[in-house]
């Protein structure tokens, strides 16, 4: 898929709002979105039926926002061979929560590094091996903290104590 056909997907085949309440909440005309969603002359065998409309790309994040959908994002993630998931809001009362669940995201993007930049050259080397290892060993670390903080006992808003 395409940028322009998921984002022809995201207006044209909402499952819950309509083009008109989707323009409403984007800040754009109805009109406008209808053809800005439509393929580029680069996308059709025949440029006569492109609209010559690009979709302005300050309407990206309000596009996402509006319809719920993050194919979008999800499409420019994959292009640059990275991944994105949503992280919980911080609640008052959960900041040691949310900073050890940080952690352990950070932890993990290093060792996914690590392990990318020791494949570069088709061949591991025994200290890129160690290297991933120690990530390994930060990660497992990282995500040990995060379920103890997640224990009944040190964590006085968990759910079972209430």
């Amino acid at each position: 898929m395409t940028l322009k056909s998921i984002l022809y997907e995201i207006i044209h085949k909402h499952p819950e709002k309509s083009l008109e309440q989707l323009a409403e909440e984007v800040g754009m005309s109805p009109s406008y979105l209808t053809r800005a969603a439509l393929p580029d002359k680069d996308d059709v065998e025949n440029p006569d039926l492109a609209t010559g409309c690009r979709f302005p790309l300050k309407k990206l994040i309000p596009i996402t926002r509006a319809s719920g959908d993050f194919r979008l994002l999800d499409h420019i993630e994959s292009a640059l061979g990275r991944v994105a998931f949503e992280l919980p809001k911080n609640r008052p009362g959960m900041e040691k929560l949310y900073a050890e669940l940080s952690k352990s995201i950070k932890e993990f993007g290093e060792l996914v590094r690590v392990i990318g930049d020791s494949m570069d050259d088709g061949k591991i080397t025994a200290a890129e091996r160690e290297q991933c290892k120690k990530e390994g060993y930060d990660l497992i670390q990282a995500v040990a903290l995060l379920l103890y903080t997640l224990d009944p006992k040190g964590d006085p808003r968990a759910a079972d104590k209430r």
